[in-house]
């Protein structure tokens, strides 16, 4: 009839297979349930063992369940039946073939497997956190730079784990703000963390969006431990300062004697014109006196300046500084 043909063509068109028995012997089959099975099936026993419809009389109608029917095809079965007025049974079968789903699922466990492993052995560290900043993955590398072990990672904050301070977390929270809006499409910051050791470590991360096809699942970090890095600039800066500071000393101590070498001379021929006005006794006794005292002086300063081994500043007019002469350079 014209009903039954709407019917098979309705049941043609399905994505599942759709087998109805009468009792046990086979009345519909759809063209699907012919691809899956072939025609040679006529009874429902020929689709159902003993096992199977015992675990499937066990349980109340309509029965939906994962299961493998046979000739090993794996499915997913729903089973019902309706008692008809003169006793018999009619028994409906919507079976979904799963083989290319499952060798999809295992497809896709493997390459996770491996991309876990190629993430692990890598020689960065690599962390997968979602968009409220939860750890979904943190590589091997990761767990090596904080000293500790993946289950203590996972599930928790990862600013909790890197961050030390809130001037930290601020710095890192706009950065995640400008990427998940697209503003830029990557960015490295430097964050100054501890491990479970309780030793500090200077952290260079580099955070990109991590999607799963198109959506955005959170933020991946690419983590370099820069410990070392840092530890050597500040060591070449402190050898830099103490450099330049050598350097102060040893140009100071060479002004000091040419000074002095430059001071000798005049000082000289000053104390030689005191002793030849002593001599004399017709220049002004006062005038005699101030040159004396201004060539011991000045025979003073010589003296000081020649022994100079190290010197130290005094403030002197504004704020310009000059050498102290009064530090012990015995």
């Amino acid at each position: 009839t014209f009903a039954n043909e709407i019917l098979n063509s309705a049941l043609n068109n399905l994505f599942y297979a759709v087998l109805m028995f009468e009792d046990s012997d086979l009345i519909l089959m759809n063209s699907e349930a012919e691809k899956l099975f072939g025609k040679n099936i006529s009874k429902l026993e020929d689709i159902i063992d003993e096992n199977l419809a015992t675990q499937i009389n066990s349980q109340k109608l309509p029965v939906r369940l994962i299961t493998t029917l046979k000739k090993n095809i794996p499915v997913e079965l729903t089973y019902t039946e309706i008692i008809n007025n003169s006793n018999s049974k009619t028994t409906l079968l919507i079976i979904k073939d799963l083989t290319e789903e499952l060798k999809l699922k295992k497809q896709y466990k493997n390459l996770k497997e491996s991309y876990a492993s190629l993430l692990n052995s890598a020689g960065i560290g690599i962390c997968l956190i979602d968009t409220n900043g939860k750890v979904l993955f943190a590589n091997k590398k990761v767990c090596d730079i904080l000293k500790t072990e993946y289950k203590k990672i996972t599930g928790r904050q990862l600013l909790d784990i890197l961050c030390l301070s809130k001037k930290c977390i601020n710095n890192v929270y706009p950065v995640l703000k400008k990427i998940y809006n697209n503003k830029i499409k990557e960015a490295t910051v430097e964050i100054e963390s501890m491990n479970s050791k309780n030793e500090k470590l200077f952290l260079e991360c580099t955070i990109t969006l991590y999607k799963e096809g198109n959506f955005v699942v959170g933020f991946q970090f690419i983590i370099n431990d820069i410990t070392k890095k840092k530890e050597l600039e500040s060591e070449n800066q402190r050898l830099h300062d103490e450099f330049v500071e050598m350097e102060k000393d040893r140009v100071t101590i060479e002004l000091a004697g040419a000074t002095a070498h430059e001071l000798n001379q005049p000082l000289t021929t000053l104390m030689l014109a005191a002793d030849m006005l002593k001599i004399k006794k017709s220049a002004d006794e006062v005038l005699i006196d101030k040159i004396e005292k201004a060539t011991e002086r000045l025979s003073n300063i010589v003296k000081k300046l020649s022994k100079i081994t190290k010197y130290e500043t005094k403030n002197y007019i504004g704020k310009s500084k000059i050498v102290d002469l009064e530090v012990d350079n015995e």
